[in-house]
């Protein structure tokens, strides 16, 4: 496997595990009414979504590079 097709594997699954995330907490199976733990998961999320920002910029970008 080149090192070109390993970042874009594990670039996908990074935004796999995003969005797997944000479905989890969305269809209910945490329970954000406990404070805590809505903080954990709104750092965990935010946490998620900075590391989303450079591989959206570097593979999803309309420049060609």
């Amino acid at each position: 496997m080149t090192p070109e097709a390993t970042r874009a594997v594990i670039a996908l699954s990074v935004i796999a595990g995003f969005l797997a995330l944000v479905t989890i907490v969305l269809i209910g199976f945490v329970d954000i009414s406990n404070p805590e733990i809505a903080k954990l998961v709104g750092l965990i999320v935010g946490y998620f979504t900075a590391m989303l920002n450079p591989i959206i910029m570097r593979y999803f970008n309309e420049r060609p590079t």
